[in-house]
């Protein structure tokens, strides 16, 4: 990734990078509509960050990012979890839980198996990541990322993104880069 001054990723070295990533992918998957995002933030209750909404109407409607990809924002896009086709139903899902609820805003966005999931925070203006880890701590699943979304994307495509490291100990080093390869620490 190329960095600015400051030593940050811009959001549009991020889209740029994960555009050329995609369109070098097997899957081909159209970018969501405009439409569907306002109908995927309606249903939300908060505006997508920035970066995801421009994920989603210049690169493609999910599947791109680590392990299986993001979701979509309406069900068109790849089935890339078992659990839900799209963040609206997986957001319904999360929102509606038995045992524990997650906060308005707060959008289940990759699940990475197991019931492991990493979560944005729409109604954070730095879209801060959250972790979601059932198995390891099925009272208290849900925790604070170190990452922005922005950061989350930059980790994914230099090959240094982890999965989300429960407080409860759950998965730890596992790093997944952005041509799908995985790595853990010596």
């Amino acid at each position: 990734m190329v960095r600015v001054d400051d030593g940050a990723v811009t959001e549009d070295e991020v889209v740029r990078a994960v555009r050329v990533l995609a369109s070098a992918g097997e899957r081909r998957i159209a970018p969501a509509s405009p439409a569907s995002i306002d109908a995927a933030e309606a249903a939300i209750g908060a505006a997508l960050p920035s970066l995801l909404r421009r994920l989603y109407l210049e690169v493609a409607n999910g599947g791109f990012g680590p392990s299986h990809g993001v979701l979509g924002v309406d069900g068109l896009g790849p089935m890339v979890s078992a659990a839900a086709s799209s963040i609206v139903e997986a957001y319904r899902g999360f929102r509606s839980g038995p045992e524990f609820a997650s906060p308005i805003g707060l959008v289940p966005l990759l699940d990475w198996g197991c019931a492991l999931w990493s979560l944005v925070d729409c109604r954070d203006p730095v879209a801060r990541m959250w972790g979601w880890d059932y198995d390891s701590d099925p009272t208290a699943p849900l925790f604070p990322d170190k990452l922005t979304l922005t950061e989350w994307f930059e980790a994914w495509l230099n090959g240094t993104l982890e999965w989300p490291l429960s407080p409860a100990g759950g998965p730890s080093g596992i790093r997944w880069g952005p041509h799908g390869e995985i790595s853990s620490p010596r």
